[in-house]
């Protein structure tokens, strides 16, 4: 699965640094002081991000709302492997309209999961065993690449970065023999904090 969306934000990236050479093969014919520069402005955007370790998910709705010409404030929500997820954060662009590089920060919270019935390995061998996953928040850092999607002020974004959790994953065995480190190291594995990858889609809804 992370192997599969890893090659998927990569592909993302050269297909769409392909359409952005073309945009600006074809935005060097014309005049460069247009109204297209405004059209890619908006004062707030909704989309959808996915990825691994993704701050808004596995898959989840994020909203973005510009502050200033290269700042924005945003949040999201969405399911992750260890519960459901939220976060704030802000980012930092280098290019005014909110495009291009940008550098972001932020907060993320886990729910983290009641009665998970799992078959996992315990020091007696496979059985079915019942985990509470405890609440975890994250601090994330991140680098993001923004390009315009069609002729208006939608975005494509691949982000990556690393997810730093603020305590040691935690879980408590509700039922069951003692795990067995085999599947110590796979609750590790699905629990928040790591590298992160990922890209979405933006929409703009105010202009």
């Amino acid at each position: 699965m992370k192997k599969t969306l890893l090659f998927a934000a990569i592909l993302l990236m050269g297909i769409c640094s392909e359409t952005y050479a073309q945009d600006n093969s074809n935005e060097n014919s014309t005049d460069k002081k247009t109204d297209n520069k405004k059209s890619v402005c908006s004062k707030a955007y909704i989309g959808v991000s996915m990825g691994i370790d993704n701050p808004g998910g596995l898959i989840g709705l994020d909203i973005d709302v510009p502050v200033l010409t290269n700042l924005s404030l945003s949040a999201g929500y969405g399911p992750g492997s260890w519960g459901s997820k939220v976060y704030l954060g802000a980012r930092y662009y280098l290019k005014p309209c909110h495009r291009g590089w940008a550098f972001g920060a932020g907060v993320s919270r886990s729910s983290g999961l009641k009665n998970y019935q799992m078959n996992m390995e315990t020091i007696y061998g496979k059985e079915d065993v019942v985990l509470d996953f405890n609440p975890q928040t994250n601090l994330f850092l991140g680098v993001y690449h923004f390009w315009t999607l069609g002729k208006h002020a939608n975005r494509v974004f691949v982000e990556a970065g690393y997810s730093l959790p603020f305590s040691t994953y935690s879980y408590t065995e509700r039922y069951g023999d003692p795990l067995s480190r085999t599947s110590e190291s796979v609750i590790k594995i699905i629990s928040p904090g790591g590298l992160m990858v990922g890209f979405g889609f933006s929409f703009s809804v105010i202009k």
